[in-house]
């Protein structure tokens, strides 16, 4: 995977755009899904879509999947990257935030280089059986998964429920996961819609349902393992709340980007630290051990896969920091409910001795 980058310029926008009536200053309005705005509200929300738009001039040079998910995902959803706005007069000044829509457009799985990579992601979708609402919303939210993981380099594989007869782990979504692993996929995304516990509700709601929206997203090669999960009332649309949390899921994996590139650039001239590891049970507790050490490797340098063996595994850390500056970041961790463990024992300047007890 090549993490994209692009020279985009990461200030705020300004522009004044005519508003066909007045409204007060506000934050950026959430509403509900089935909302019937006014028209003073309606032209509001038409110029603040229209500054979104015209933002891309100030974007850069943008590849063509950065533009489609622009156009696609970003415009549709131009509430989530306004900073703020003020209505003056018939003036609707809008402050577009570009730092976040930098981040929501760098993520991609498609290398440059055109080095094979798996791209193969493990998806599924899942409604409360006992919820109208969730299965009604099934189709539409595979329809959403879809569109949005093929936009970002992925192939998207749905899973059916026979292939979770064999999967391992505790939750749902490590099962979802564990079979990806299994099928040497690149990773796992899960979406789940079910009611929300009834005395876990809002009392001011108590006489309607609420929902439950959650996703998450485990890719162990780049150490990510995210889930987010939103609260929805009956009057609300469960794909607007699905839309939202992977449009959170997909900023967090841009900013992940474009910090990693700048942890490249440091790291052309660093030092390289063995790490050497045993105790491994089996490939799923590797593949729990990758994504552990990634995430935290990822603070002072990069992890690359050096040599797999029974029991035991070798990777390389590039870093400028110095061996006990790694160590550090690697004390006390858990990998599958098991300790990893740094021993004294062996370790050098050069290489660094762990165990999985």
């Amino acid at each position: 995977m090549v993490l994209a980058s692009r020279t985009v310029v990461a200030i705020s926008l300004l522009l004044s755009l005519p508003a066909a009536a007045q409204a007060p200053s506000a934050p950026v309005p959430g509403g509900t899904a089935n909302a019937q705005p006014s028209h003073a509200t309606q032209s509001v929300q038409e110029a603040l879509k229209t500054t979104v738009s015209n933002a891309q001039l100030k974007m850069g040079d943008l590849d063509p999947w950065q533009k489609k998910i622009f156009v696609e995902e970003a415009v549709p959803q131009y509430q989530r990257f306004i900073r703020d706005y003020r209505v003056q007069g018939s003036n609707v000044q809008a402050e577009v935030d570009l730092d976040i829509l930098k981040k929501y457009l760098a993520f991609h799985m498609n290398p440059k280089d055109n080095k094979k990579q798996e791209t193969r992601l493990a998806v599924y979708v899942k409604g409360d059986g006992d919820c109208e609402k969730c299965s009604g919303s099934t189709s539409k939210l595979r329809s959403l998964v879809l569109s949005r993981v093929e936009r970002r380099g992925f192939t998207p594989v749905f899973i059916s429920p026979d292939d979770l007869n064999t999967a391992t782990g505790k939750t749902f979504d490590e099962k979802v996961l564990s079979v990806a692993i299994r099928k040497g996929w690149i990773g796992a995304m899960v979406l789940q819609t079910s009611i929300a516990p009834k005395d876990d509700q809002d009392a001011a709601h108590a006489d309607e349902n609420e929902y439950v929206v959650r996703t998450s997203i485990g890719i162990p090669s780049i150490g990510v393992k995210q889930e987010n999960q939103l609260r929805v009332l009956e009057s609300e649309s469960l794909e607007v709340a699905a839309a939202r949390l992977m449009t959170d899921t997909f900023t967090d994996l841009g900013a992940r980007t474009l910090a990693a590139t700048l942890q490249k650039v440091g790291e052309e001239s660093g030092e390289e630290i063995a790490l050497n590891v045993t105790g491994i049970r089996d490939y799923h507790q590797y593949s729990q051990l990758r994504m552990v050490l990634v995430s935290k490797i990822q603070e002072v340098g990069s992890l690359d896969e050096r040599k797999i063996a029974r029991g035991k595994a070798t990777f390389a850390i590039k870093t400028q920091k110095t061996a006990a500056d790694v160590k550090a970041k690697l004390v006390s961790l858990m990998v599958d409910q098991a300790h990893f463990t740094v021993m004294d024992a062996g370790s050098t300047d050069k290489s660094i001795e762990a165990e999985i007890r």
